[in-house]
This record gives structure tokens, sequence and C-alpha cells, in this order.
């Protein structure tokens, strides 16, 4: 076969891939974004993820390998020791069946230390985030969000009040990131003022972006984002006010939007299509499905 037909033959090819749309999507390069993928609670909650537990540090080892970043969940203990986990109580994962709802605030380290969690086969344990921490500061190109969760239960009358709960956390969160290395890379989502204030007034922490994430219309927690001093907004993307103008309104006021939590291919296009400013994901093929780094 000559050098002459096999051009014609190469040429023939190219010519029908480019004509075929299915065969040419193989070819089309992949699109920088600056849109951050985040994985929620690590690389996804337990309903989704058949690798690693939610909230562990082998999840986040495994959204770290697969997005720009990771989500955990955090709780304070009796000691003052911020732990991670999504509820405040342990009773859905705890290994240990029929023990009555053991709740974080109210447990001291060393009764979290012998807690061991399950979930279809899988089994970890409970991590402080000062143990992610050391892992994070590792790789300080990663994002971390830490959302402080917030719950209404009388538990917290034990302790002084939520409102208390959070100052105290706040000042903990202060004193385990004074390890961290690079804190713009770091993000928390809290419903609380006087948690952000204390972060805000802190050097170490004050390059934070603290994001307010709570219940409401978005034009309420927008104004309460700029007159509380947040950075930002953690949003639904399910919620029916979001599209690409109200994200981008919302981005024209200086607020960092981020949006949760697509898990299909058709959710993850969705969020995307909003342009916010990071996506937290259960999905670790996002970037894949769509095509971008």
């Amino acid at each position: 076969m000559t050098k002459q037909t096999n051009f014609k033959i190469y040429f023939l090819s190219l010519l029908i891939c480019l004509l075929s749309v299915s065969g040419c999507r193989k070819i089309i390069p992949e699109v920088e974004t600056d849109i951050l993928f985040i994985g929620h609670k690590g690389a996804g909650s337990n309903n989704f993820n058949d690798v690693n537990m939610e909230n562990t540090l082998n999840a986040v080892k495994e959204g770290f390998a697969n997005l720009d970043g990771v989500e955990l969940d955090l709780q304070m203990s009796k000691d003052g020791t911020i732990w991670v986990n999504h509820n405040f109580n342990v009773h859905d994962f705890n290994c240990l069946e029929g023990l009555p709802e053991q709740n974080i605030p109210l447990l001291t380290d060393a009764e979290i230390e012998e807690i061991t969690i399950c979930h279809d086969g899988k089994t970890d344990r409970l991590y402080k985030l000062a143990e992610i921490i050391d892992y994070w500061n590792l790789n300080p190109q990663y994002y971390l969000f830490m959302e402080v969760k917030v719950f209404y239960d009388p538990a917290f009358d034990l302790i002084g009040g939520l409102d208390a709960y959070f100052r105290r956390m706040a000042t903990v969160m202060i004193n385990t990131l004074a390890v961290a290395d690079k804190t713009d890379n770091l993000i928390i989502e809290i419903n609380s003022k006087s948690f952000i204030d204390l972060i805000k007034a802190n050097e170490k922490t004050k390059n934070i972006k603290c994001l307010l994430i709570r219940s409401g219309t978005l034009e309420r927690k927008i104004q309460i984002a700029l007159q509380e001093g947040y950075d930002g907004l953690s949003l639904n993307y399910t919620d029916v006010n979001l599209n690409r103008a109200s994200v981008k309104a919302a981005q024209n006021l200086g607020l960092f939007i981020n949006l949760y939590t697509p898990y299909y291919k058709s959710e993850i296009v969705q969020a995307f299509e909003m342009q916010p400013n990071a996506v937290q994901t259960d999905n670790m093929d996002a970037k894949r499905y769509l095509n971008v780094r």
C-alpha cells in the first residue's frame, strides 16, 4: 500500500470522525474551569459511596484524588475537641446496635474514641478535625470545606445553650487551625454570627471564607450574609429561586456561591450551568462527566 493511499485512508477516517458527533466526543480536550468541585462528606455520603465511609480520613484521601477538595461535617465534644461527623449523635452508624442515642456534645473524647462506625460491611472510626488538618497540610492545594452543624436540641441546654457552644467551638477552631499552612483554601459553612465574628477577628483565621448556610428565601439569605459579614452562601442547587441570573447577581454583590448536592449527571450539569464558585457533590466522577479540569 503506497504512502498516498495510506494518507487518503487516514484523511477519510478523520473526515468521518469530524462528521460524526458521537465519534468526535472522545477527542474533545478538557476545558478549564474556575468552579471548584468538592467531595461531599469527603468522597460522598454512605448512601452513594461503596468504598469509604463518609466523613473519614480515607474518604478525604479519595476526595482529594478525584476532585478539588472535600467537605466535612463538624461537632464538638464535651472536652472541647472538634470531631468529624454529620449528626451530633452517633446512633445511626455505631457498630453496636441497640444503644441509646449518644450525643457528641455530651460525650468525652475518651468515650468518642471507643466508638466504631459501620455501614454496609465497611468499618471505620470517628476522626478529630486536627487529624484531618495534619493530612491536609501535606496537600494544601486542595480545598477543605468545614460545615459546623446546627441542631436545635434540648441537649444543648445542658452545656450552656447553642450560642455558647458556637463561641467555644470558634475558639477551639482557631487553635486547631493554628497549624494550617494555607488558610485561603479553608472554608467554613455555618449559621452563627458570633462564631464568624471570632474567626474574622483572629489574625490566623481572618482570611477563611465563612459561608452562611440556613433555611429561608434566597433574598433573605443574601440580606443576612451581607448584614452579618459572611463571605458567601451555601445553597441547595434545587432551590427554585436559583438560576444563572440569581447566582450572578449574588456574586456581583461580592458573595461566594456554593451549591450542594447534585449526584446524577443531569443534576451536576444543572448545577454547573448556574456557574457558582463551587459545587459539592457525592459523585467522584463529576468533573469527568463535564470534561473539565
